[in-house]
């Protein structure tokens, strides 16, 4: 869906209220999805394989440790080196924090 330009995680955000613009919006789910259904399952794997089977860690498994740092990063919850402008959950709140200002 997201090839034709539907995207329906953004959609549902939107539908209650949210006024963060789609990119920005996009990036942490994607990260999220990223993370819990890629990163978190193949790093579990290689685990459990060199747990009980004796199989080297490779190379993917440090891999998925830094693309689960990213997805972190990008999710808002890791801040990174530099600090920077807001994003994913902080970007969130935010937005809440500057409206309530506003009133």
């Amino acid at each position: 869906l997201a090839v034709i330009g539907f995207t329906p995680i953004v959609y549902l955000f939107r539908c209650c209220g949210c006024t963060v613009p789609d990119e920005e919006l996009r990036r942490p789910i994607d990260a999220f999805f990223s993370m819990f259904f890629i990163e978190i399952p193949y790093l579990s794997l290689r685990w459990i394989a060199w747990y009980r089977y004796g199989v080297p860690v490779s190379i993917m498994a440090v891999k998925n440790i830094l693309g689960i740092y990213e997805d972190l990063y990008f999710i808002g919850i890791v801040q990174g080196f530099g600090g920077g402008k807001a994003r994913g959950i902080r970007l969130l709140c935010c937005r809440r924090s500057d409206a309530e200002k506003a009133e």
